[in-house]
């Protein structure tokens, strides 16, 4: 595995994590949410130059904070709405209810 591989993997794991976000937040992923992305990501570049301890997700994310909420008409950046779902209960399986079970029945049998 080559060096600039290592060091890339960092720098594309925070491009998704601020694509997802816009996505997530908008509702959708054109040509506007792909500007602000290459924006973050080349102003977080130049940020990790200047302070290389910081993990560029956190780069990358503040700098994208930072272009939303220089842009008019834009709700301050914050977590996207959460949308609630009814969730079914899974069956759920007890192997051990299940022996105890077939044990008293063989000795209700007997």
């Amino acid at each position: 595995m080559s060096h600039s591989t290592e060091l890339s993997r960092p720098w594309s794991e925070a491009q998704r994590r601020a694509a997802i976000y816009l996505r997530t937040l908008r509702g959708r992923f054109g040509a506007a949410e792909r500007r602000l992305v290459a924006e973050a990501l080349r102003s977080a570049r130049g940020q990790g130059q200047l302070n290389q301890e910081t993990h560029p997700v956190t780069l990358v994310m503040e700098a994208l904070f930072d272009s939303l909420s220089a842009v008019p008409n834009e709700p301050p950046p914050t977590t996207p709405p959460l949308r609630r779902t009814t969730m079914l209960p899974e069956p759920i399986e007890f192997p051990v209810h299940d022996w105890f079970r077939g044990l008293f029945r063989r000795i209700r049998l007997n």
